[in-house]
């Protein structure tokens, strides 16, 4: 889970700037290929490493209790369903403002293929939610049903779909033509359409409703050529914007910053590597109003974190920075201004490998508000003690902590003595050592779990025999224990 993943094994440089998950020169995105060829027009584009756990996808798994992530995705608005996989649900409680926003969703979401669109929209007029995942052509439905003059779709707020734009390119014809009709549309998502790619979003920006609130093109391959486009025809009142695995570069992020609306809540920029000159360049045009901020695995160093930091607003939620490299260069500084944001609730350093110091001076600067805390030790084994006595020291105080998560840095005594200096209430834990559990320290670790020393823990991940594990599994069913 951490190994050297999407920004290299050094922490997160991986590479000059600019190029891309291609690894090609700048404003290639994925396309490997220049302005033009799109995926097909290049050598065959080198596949996609894998990742170290970031915010948004340990959350995913670890997923706080609470009424929101109860619920199940035909209760919400269709597009916060959606972005619940990206976005850190639990946190949107925190805020009341955010939490009303939430609360005013419609909950009559009509989830079909497209050959079922019409007779669905008969059955449930009142429907303020659209999500097509099945069918040949939910583009081609939505605009022959948008011909009908009895049609409730231009009143729908939320769009979600799932096509695949290559394999049928009369699909985006038909969505640049329907778009402009949504007039109340509110959230538009596109994650997962196979081959939206840069020319396709030229194609496709300028005719985005400019009622958008909330908008989602994650795992497209839309580039630097495609970000710019969408730069220059912004909704004003976007809230949420997810950019995560689009093949941008850092001239894309140069391009998307002085751009970025007033209004926004929410940056998913992760898995594109924009580096130091692209979060350089966002730091600069940061919105105030921003309430969760996710950069982790964007090939930044020191250089952007530095950049970074005193731009973060005072109220932001949520920070994901996992696999910046050299933050150990900047901890005094990233510890100043954690002490600002007070109403700080997630922070992601996983894949960071701060030694021992930097970790006590970080864990010691978060508010006692934090809940969800993520970290990676830097894997010295002469720092093992260190960072035992580092987090022993500074993980009591947060007794508002439910979600832990640790790699790297320890032996197998200081995981057990962490695992009985977490708070009660603590919900998901992560602990992973250079070793597992060694056998005459899972007698200790099975003896105060079955204490009921976690009433409210759910998940936990942790290297343990087999033997271990049934013990564990036996007195304490209503965990996972992965």
């Amino acid at each position: 889970m951490g190994g050297a993943g999407g920004t290299g094994g050094t922490g997160g440089t991986g590479g000059p700037p600019g190029q891309g998950r291609s690894g090609g020169p700048p404003g290639q995105g994925r396309s490997g290929g220049p302005p033009g060829q799109g995926r097909s027009g290049g050598p065959p584009a080198a596949p996609t490493p894998s990742v170290a756990p970031t915010l948004s996808n340990v959350l995913a798994t670890f997923r706080p209790s609470g009424p929101l992530s109860r619920q199940s995705r035909g209760n919400l608005n269709p597009l916060l369903g959606f972005l619940s996989s990206e976005n850190l649900v639990s946190l949107r409680e925190a805020s009341k403002e955010t939490k009303n926003a939430v609360n005013r969703a419609p909950t009559n979401l009509l989830r079909v293929s497209s050959n079922t669109l019409h007779g669905a929209l008969r059955a449930v007029p009142s429907a303020r939610g659209v999500f097509i995942a099945e069918g040949d052509q939910p583009c081609r439905a939505i605009h022959t049903e948008l011909e009908n003059p009895d049609s409730t779709l231009s009143s729908i707020q939320t769009l979600e779909i799932v096509t695949d734009f290559e394999a049928m390119e009369g699909e985006m014809a038909f969505l640049v033509e329907s778009l402009p009709r949504f007039r109340s549309l509110q959230g538009l998502g596109l994650g997962e359409c196979d081959e939206l790619t840069w020319e396709r979003m030229v194609r496709l920006a300028p005719v985005l409703p400019k009622s958008l609130k909330q908008l989602s093109l994650r795992d497209n391959p839309i580039g630097d050529e495609g970000v710019r486009a969408l730069a220059g025809n912004l909704p004003p009142r976007l809230e949420v914007l997810g950019l995560n695995s689009t093949g941008m570069t850092y001239a894309g992020a140069v391009s998307l910053a002085p751009r970025l609306p007033s209004t926004l809540r929410f940056l998913n920029l992760q898995h594109n590597r924009i580096g130091d000159e692209g979060v350089t360049a966002i730091a600069k045009h940061l919105p105030q109003s921003l309430l969760e901020l996710l950069l982790g695995n964007t090939a930044v160093g020191w250089k952007g974190v530095r950049a970074l930091l005193p731009a973060l607003p005072k109220s932001l939620l949520a920070l994901d920075l996992a696999g910046a490299g050299e933050v150990d260069f900047v901890v005094t500084e990233f510890a100043k201004h954690l002490t600002r944001l007070t109403s700080l609730r997630a922070l992601q350093l996983t894949r960071c490998l701060i030694r021992a110091e930097g970790i006590a001076t970080i864990v010691q600067s978060l508010p006692v508000s934090i809940e969800h805390l993520m970290l990676s030790g830097a894997p010295a084994p002469t720092d093992t003690e260190a960072h035992r006595e580092a987090l022993l020291k500074a993980i009591p105080r947060l007794t508002a902590l439910k979600t832990f998560v640790y790699i790297g840095g320890m032996d197998s005594k200081s995981i057990v003595d962490i695992m009985e200096s977490l708070p009660k209430n603590v919900i998901n834990v992560r602990l992973t050592g250079a070793t597992p559990v060694a056998e005459e320290d899972e007698g200790r670790l099975v003896s105060f779990m079955t204490r009921d020393h976690f009433p409210k823990m759910e998940k936990l991940y942790i290297q343990v025999s087999i033997l271990t594990r049934i013990s564990l599994y036996a007195a304490l069913p209503h965990i996972i224990i992965v």
